[in-house]
């Protein structure tokens, strides 16, 4: 179940058009995933944790070999010619990581793309935000099942 123990964390996955995918989503298609932390007080070293359904993988547009994604689908509006001293992504099979040393109070979102490349259905575990060092404070969202269909 979800749960919120002084961080807030809602997650959703949308289609190219920016909507809500909904709990079906279809094969070979690009979605973007997306998570709004919330915190009422500032933060020091948060971890995120963002599992995807087994039957897609998360896209690391910082490789060569993510070029096959149409141009400027993995850039956030406003990024060109910023230094932005946002939280360490790390990409692997089955989850996106973000780390961040200091969170400030309010709202932050992320987001990264995935493509779906297996047909089937996905039991995927709960996303989880919670402070390294202090465990006791921590959220997460309820696991979800997803549907990748051909």
């Amino acid at each position: 179940a979800a749960r919120d123990e002084g961080i807030g964390l809602h997650t959703e996955i949308l289609d190219r058009d920016g909507k809500p995918a909904g709990q079906t989503l279809k094969l070979g298609q690009v979605y973007r995933v997306r998570a709004v932390v919330y915190s009422s007080r500032d933060r020091d070293f948060l971890a995120l944790r963002l599992p995807i359904p087994s039957g897609a993988e998360a896209i690391d547009t910082s490789l060569a070999t993510s070029q096959i994604v149409p141009e400027g689908e993995g850039e956030e509006e406003g990024e060109e010619g910023l230094e932005f001293w946002g939280p360490v992504l790390r990409v692997y099979d089955n989850e996106v990581r973000f780390f961040f040393d200091t969170f400030e109070r309010g709202k932050q979102e992320v987001s990264f793309l995935m493509r779906t490349t297996t047909p089937g259905t996905f039991p995927t575990p709960p996303a989880t935000a919670e402070l390294m060092y202090e465990p006791e404070v921590f959220g997460r969202t309820a696991g979800r099942e997803w549907r990748i269909a051909p």
